[in-house]
């Protein structure tokens, strides 16, 4: 299964394994590419991996993630960056889509806006959005996917997981707007359905549009996954191509980005697919070609999302489809935080 094609649009991936997005501490303060990242994406690219997907890329300054040196798509300055991203993967022959997020009150930023003002584990209180900002933000996302293809990216995937803006507009548990984009849960996927409809606008019928959604929250009134399901049928209407299972709001800074149970969120991947929403694509500890074939012969997802895996074995996949005879590097399953962000891979040094 992990070596059988998949057919997306008009891309024909070799395989089933995607390298999914993850900051990679990297760019620039601004927002640009170093070498060190185009080197870590055309090592991405070299893994034998069928697609690449770049990291959460803000679409707008008071979006940025903490303190990530995340990249940025917010205007012209950010276009040369961003060729050379999309140019360090597909110059392999694979395609590229890149992520765009706004982090809401996830940001580390005084001035750090949401739905509602109901804070969370930064401390800081977040300004509840005026109907101006909600109109501001959904030009942000146009005008980064716009920058996106521009750049020559195949792709988007817009963030709607994690705790970030989308999914806090989609929570009941941080948003508490009366407004029409609150209250029934047609109003609070109101935002994110608008931006994926223009988004699929914008890129047109040919690339691919994927929308990262947090299926279930894991909070106490919060999302549950029959909104979830509701959720995936509403962007998969509106354009969605791909829909990357994780989870939404979750107790942790980093929301359901790193998680230390195997296969966590598998059992989110198979109730959105046997929903009828296809393809789907899942992440979640799943570091061997073991937990690969189980989420695809069960049919629990159509792509597999390998990160640590391959962050400590670049080759991994190459290895796991017989290319590459030596044994793998096995990820040590790092916590509380993958070593990976602040000193590189123990496996690699």
């Amino acid at each position: 299964m992990v070596e059988s094609p998949f057919q997306i649009k008009n891309f024909a991936l070799k395989n089933r394994i995607v390298v999914p997005p993850f900051v990679r501490n990297l760019a620039t303060d601004d927002g640009m590419a170093t070498e060190k990242l185009l080197d870590s994406y055309r090592q991405s690219a070299l893994s034998g991996a069928s697609i690449v997907i770049v990291e959460a890329t803000y679409v707008h300054e008071l979006g940025r993630i903490f303190g990530f040196k995340q990249l940025g798509a917010t205007s012209s300055l950010h276009l040369d960056s961003l060729r050379q991203v999309a140019s360090s993967i597909k110059s392999f022959g694979i395609p590229a889509i890149i992520q765009l997020v706004h982090s809401g009150r996830m940001s580390l930023n005084p001035d750090c806006i949401a739905p509602s003002a109901i804070p969370f584990e930064s401390g800081l209180t977040p300004r509840e959005m005026t109907s101006e900002d909600i109109n501001f933000v959904k030009e942000c996302f146009a005008n980064s996917v716009k920058i996106a293809i521009e750049a020559g990216f195949d792709g988007v995937e817009i963030h709607n997981a994690h705790g970030y803006l989308l999914s806090q507009f989609l929570s009941p548990s941080s948003n508490a707007r009366d407004d029409a984009y609150g209250g029934l849960f047609e109003n609070r996927s109101r935002l994110a359905k608008e931006i994926i409809t223009e988004a699929r606008k914008i890129i047109g019928p040919e690339k691919i549009l994927s929308v990262r959604l947090g299926a279930c929250d894991m909070v106490k009134g919060g999302l549950n996954i029959n909104d979830g399901v509701k959720a995936a049928k509403l962007f998969k209407e509106a354009g969605a191509d791909l829909i990357n299972v994780s989870v939404g709001i979750a107790p942790s800074r980093l929301g359901g980005s790193q998680t230390a149970r195997r296969l966590n969120f598998a059992p989110l991947a198979r109730v959105i697919k046997n929903a009828g929403v296809c393809p789907v694509a899942v992440a979640g500890r799943i570091t061997t070609k073991e937990d690969c074939e189980i989420v695809l012969g069960q049919g629990i997802t159509d792509l597999v999302c390998v990160c640590r895996a391959i962050l400590s074995d670049p080759l991994w996949t190459r290895k796991v489809l017989g290319e590459i005879e030596t044994p793998i590097i096995k990820c040590l399953g790092c916590r509380p935080k993958c070593s990976h962000f602040a000193t590189g891979c123990p496996k690699k040094s």
